[in-house]
């Protein structure tokens, strides 16, 4: 068979994914500007549960002393957010800055992922789970860990962490 051909616009995509501090940063401007019940809405959860804490108008991640397995790394791509969740930073950093963010969609992510020569990883054809972080590439529990922590987990366009991490 062969491969269908999809065209894509040109476009620039970060470098590493959207961080926890980051995205704390866009929550706590939306409660600086008087949408603080948008930020609570806007959170990480898992289900009904909210990740962050809310103290004094902001917002701010748990720590360790707290309690180890609520913890959060400001490092970390943030995670337990939704579709309209990251619609909303993308435009809250556009107006920030003054240019258009927004989510890929599913040709750019994947011509952003593997290029444009059909590898079948970011890093190759061959899967070797030391090059992107998935549940074979460290001993033990499974947890979250800082953009860029697997150079090698790297598109031919230098886009970091598409073929690990955070799945979506």
């Amino acid at each position: 068979l062969d491969p269908e051909t999809k065209t894509t616009e040109d476009l620039f995509v970060a470098t590493f994914p959207v961080t926890c501090a980051e995205y704390l940063e866009f929550l706590n401007d939306l409660c600086a500007t008087g949408r603080a019940d948008e930020a609570r809405l806007r959170q990480p959860r898992d289900g009904g549960s909210r990740g962050w804490r809310e103290e004094g108008g902001r917002f701010r991640m748990p720590e360790g002393e707290e309690d180890r397995k609520l913890a959060w790394d400001p490092a970390w791509p943030v995670f337990s957010v939704n579709w309209f969740d990251a619609v909303a930073y993308a435009a809250w950093r556009s107006g920030r800055e003054g240019i258009q963010y927004r989510l890929l969609h599913d040709e750019e992510y994947e011509k952003a992922a593997r290029g444009v020569d059909g590898r079948v990883y970011s890093f190759g054809d061959d899967y070797d789970g030391s090059y992107s972080h998935t549940n074979v590439s460290a001993p033990g529990r499974m947890t979250p860990m800082p953009v860029g922590s697997f150079p090698g987990d790297e598109s031919p366009w230098g886009i970091r962490d598409l073929s690990g991490g955070i799945q979506t």
